[in-house]
């Protein structure tokens, strides 16, 4: 079974390996000691206890053609400001008129704002393959500023499984 975003089409799932769900495994068989607050925090975290109560999926079940889009997210400036005042107090992500002056012509979003927010784009993105554990690492790179009024969603993929030998 596949969950497909009803309005473009496409399905909800990102991309991950199958050795990652090692730790996800043992969140949903709780062991003799495991700590009974920190399940009651994964049950009432909605996209948690979904992502834990999801049925397995790996990128070996996907078929060519199949592709993965979040949901969009409005940034706007007061979310710009708040971010940086707390994490990233730079002129360029706090001042629009002192953000002028700088390289990026205007107020923008903090990178670290913008690798936040699609995270929870990931988190909240529905069904997601491998119960939500989408990697170790990964490069992260900023090409243009993120804007007041731009909305951020993930890029839309078309996958090509290719298969491999048995």
């Amino acid at each position: 079974m596949t969950a497909v975003d009803p309005r473009s089409g496409l399905l909800l799932m990102a991309p991950v390996g199958r050795s990652l769900l090692r730790r996800l495994d043992q969140l949903r068989t709780p062991k003799p000691g495991w700590n009974p607050i920190n399940r009651k925090y994964l049950t009432m975290n909605p996209a948690i206890s979904e992502a834990i109560a999801a049925p397995v999926r790996y990128l070996d079940d996907l078929q060519a053609g199949d592709r993965f889009a979040s949901a969009g997210h409005l940034l706007d400036e007061a979310q710009i400001k708040a971010f940086a005042r707390q994490f990233d107090p730079q002129p360029f992500h706090l001042d629009p008129e002192a953000a002028k002056a700088t390289l990026f012509g205007g107020l923008a979003a903090s990178g670290w704002h913008t690798a936040a927010i699609t995270m929870r784009l990931l988190v909240g993105g529905g069904l997601p393959l491998a119960g939500g554990i989408i990697g170790a690492g990964g490069e992260i790179s900023w090409p243009r500023p993120t804007r007041p009024g731009d909305v951020l969603q993930h890029s839309v993929y078309k996958l090509v499984v290719p298969r491999r030998p048995h």
